[in-house]
């Protein structure tokens, strides 16, 4: 006989109103396939003043010291130490967007409900990025969780289908219907929370509870509008074809009614709230108002004074339903605290037009799967009973939420809690998460093309919770993430060294024929690689730019294999210009091949000898002596009536500069030459005896060509007389040319 299977640990259940909290502690009935509750304990406390509003917490440390109080209480009733919670939030600035997934399995493959709760939560991130993509940039940087889902449809291999757990096929698929609230609405229902001692175990929207207690999936083929109105918000929550359709929320709800009664009755809010749930209960209340006077509120009074607010929030609701259902709702169902208040249900049946008996609202009576707690009957219970039944039934799996660069994010899958996939999911670029890959060089290295990538860019630096992690970082929940600016590559620097050995290594290894050796001047090498540039000869630390265009490959002709070398062919004769007239002139210079002259086009094979014959150099002389040009001649004259000869060489300008008749000459140079005709008058000064030192002692010469005077650089001519002569001590002042400085003889 088999023993009785443990009871469930108990959990803690917290419904965190605008105005209360109800604890209760519950645990899952064995046995209950439907995943039903049992409550244990409950316990509900109001808080002190005004910490929340509209459903969001603006008090954390008062809201929390309500929490404990109902944690500590809960804890005495059932005899154990909470360390999490159960918990809703309420829809203020709600945000609604369907996403969806499909997985192929490769195969046909049974379904497993694993394999579907990882598929929903696919669709689930799918939504949070629809959802930053029609958001602005405030909208970015603000951030949204995702608080809850709602599956709207599964399809098997293409087909709609009702469920896909135990289904077989290949192709899944599901759309779901996702919720997101501010990140500051979660973080501050999780602050109040940690300040109470206590973790978030699963998050719902109170509307998703408020279904799983009262709108089964059986009943969810029915058009219904279901509307839980609180103190703060009322939170919608549409059903039909199946599915839930909608969530919406109108920000405002029983607050409105309580603002309304103060203002007529000059009642603190707090007053007029008391007054007004007493009134409501089927009594009277007599309260004092600001000026001291006492008031009494009776139900018709209510009713009157709240006529055009109840009014205003019902018309509210019924434009928020119009909006968002797809067909008129066949009927309305209220909970929550505010749906109690007088003369809202008919005034939300007029609103949509619906027979008054079609908007009933909704108590403990309508919930299934619930025992124990018989006094919690009212319909403001309604929502913590369908936290426990979310809970119960694993509904609300917690997702790690975090945030990056201030972004909040929540992230659903556990092996994907990484820094990479919350980045993902903020939307974040690529290009923000790792640096580009540099700008590569096209090349073409012998007529084809070739892409030489850039370096890779460097990751972003990431801090988690300000220390040092990378983007594979497991994430945990309220993480803090922050990512640096990535570094982009650079382009390659690449010389033709680098290219020429890649393609020696591609010869090699193709093994195309062995090793080439030439002797080069009684030295043996291998055969040089000959490497051009855009058509020139290229020297192997130059560096590639984009778009080169190279030639390497081994010489195959005389020519080829000196420009290989980086050496010139010998230049067997000069060719110039002489006075416009060209001019050649032998060097005797030669390449020589295995001894004998090579030409240009001489092949190159294994074994062979080269050597160079310098030959000798080409100098202005043998170049006019080529041309037939006099190089000097010589002048005779009469010099103080005695013949002299003297020497008069030719004039000569290497391409447009002075040269002498010992300058070398290359080819293609340009001479110009004039005389030899003349020479200057001081050329023979020492032919008279006369030299320079002498002349500095200052001492007067009289020169004189033919027997006119004439000065030291005048030309002098075949056959001329010339007389150069000293000045007599005694003769007249002023007599012959004073002593000059003469021209370098």
């Amino acid at each position: 006989m088999g023993s009785a299977a443990a009871p469930a640990a108990p959990r803690l259940v917290l419904d965190i109103g605008t105005h209360k909290v109800l604890g209760l502690a519950v645990r899952t009935r064995a046995g209950d396939g439907a995943g039903g509750v049992e409550v244990l304990a409950s316990c509900f406390l109001r808080h002190h003043g005004r910490a929340m509003r509209d459903g969001q917490v603006h008090d954390v440390p008062a809201v929390a010291r309500t929490l404990r109080r109902v944690k500590e209480n809960l804890e005495a009733a059932v005899g154990v130490a909470f360390s999490h919670a159960h918990i809703a939030a309420a829809g203020r600035a709600l945000h609604t967007v369907r996403g969806r997934a499909e997985q192929d399995h490769g195969s046909h493959t049974a379904i497993t409900e694993e394999m579907n709760r990882l598929l929903e939560w696919e669709a689930v991130a799918d939504a949070q990025l629809r959802l930053l993509a029609s958001l602005e940039e405030s909208g970015q940087r603000q951030g949204f969780y995702c608080i809850a889902h709602a599956p709207t449809g599964y399809w098997l291999d293409g087909d709609p289908i009702g469920r896909l757990m135990g289904q077989r096929g290949r192709r899944t698929g599901v759309e779901v219907l996702a919720t997101f609230l501010p990140g500051a609405v979660v973080d501050s229902l999780e602050g109040a929370l940690h300040q109470a001692g206590l973790e978030m175990a699963g998050l719902t929207l109170e509307p998703i509870a408020v279904l799983e207690a009262i709108v089964p999936d059986t009943m969810r083929h029915l058009n219904l509008a279901l509307v839980d109105i609180g103190a703060g918000t009322s939170d919608i929550a549409l059903t039909g074809d199946g599915t839930v359709q909608a969530f919406a929320m109108v920000p405002e709800a029983g607050d409105a009614i309580t603002e309304a009664i103060a203002r007529e009755l000059l009642l603190d809010f707090t007053v007029a709230e008391h007054a007004k749930r007493q009134v409501s209960a089927g009594g009277s209340a007599v309260v004092e108002n600001v000026l001291g006077e006492k008031v009494e509120l009776t139900a018709p009074q209510l009713e009157e004074i709240t006529r055009a607010a109840v009014q205003r929030l019902a018309t509210r609701i019924a434009a928020e339903v119009a909006h968002w259902a797809q067909d008129p709702p066949a009927a309305v169902l209220l909970v929550g605290g505010g749906s109690q208040t007088p003369g809202l249900a008919a005034a939300l049946a007029s609103a949509l037009d619906l027979a008054p008996a079609r908007v009933s609202i909704r108590d403990r009576r309508a919930v299934r799967g619930v025992a124990g707690a018989g006094q919690l009957q009212g319909p403001d219970v309604i929502t913590a009973l369908g936290i426990a039944l979310v809970g119960a039934r694993g509904g609300n799996m917690p997702p790690v939420r975090v945030r990056v660069d201030g972004r909040p994010v929540c992230l659903f899958l556990p092996d994907r809690c990484t820094v990479r996939e919350a980045a993902r999911i903020a939307g974040l670029p690529l290009q923000r998460l790792a640096g580009r890959l540099g700008s590569g060089l096209t090349v073409t290295v012998n007529g084809e093309l070739t892409v030489i990538p850039g370096t890779r860019g460097t990751a972003a630096t990431v801090l988690v919770n300000n220390q040092p992690a990378s983007l594979d970082t497991i994430l945990q929940n309220q993480d803090e993430v922050q990512l640096g600016e990535p570094q982009d590559g650079e382009p390659p620097r690449v010389t033709v060294r680098d290219l020429v050995d890649q393609w020696l290594a591609r010869q090699e290894a193709a093994g195309r024929g062995g090793p080439v050796r030439i002797q080069v001047e009684n030295t043996w090498q291998d055969l040089p690689v000959l490497v051009r540039r855009n058509g020139h000869k290229a020297e192997l630390d130059e560096t590639i730019a984009d778009r080169d265009q190279l030639e390497i490959r081994f010489p195959r002709t005389a020519a080829e294999l000196v420009e290989a070398l980086g050496r010139q062919v010998p230049a067997a004769a000069i060719r110039c210009l002489v006075n416009g007239a060209p001019v050649t002139c032998r060097s005797g210079a030669a390449l020589l091949r295995n001894g004998e002259p090579a030409s240009p086009d001489d092949p190159v094979r294994d074994g062979d000898r080269w050597d160079w014959e310098p030959g000798r150099p080409i100098t202005v002389r043998d170049v006019l002596r080529e041309a037939g040009l006099a190089v000097e001649r010589t002048l005779h004259v009469t010099l103080n009536g005695q013949p002299v000869a003297v020497a008069a060489v030719a004039d000569v300008r290497r391409n447009g500069v002075p040269a002498g008749l010992d300058e070398a000459v290359v080819d293609g140079d340009r001479l110009e030459v004039a005389g030899p005709e003349t020479v200057p008058l001081y050329r023979l000064l020492p032919y008279a005896g006369i030299h320079p030192e002498t002349l500095a002692q200052g001492r007067r010469v009289i020169l004189e060509i033919d027997g006119r005077p004439a000065g030291y650089t005048a030309p002098v001519q075949e056959g001329d007389a010339i007389a150069i002569r000293f000045v007599p001590d005694d003769a007249a002042a002023g007599q012959g040319a004073p002593a000059p400085r003469l021209p370098a003889s």
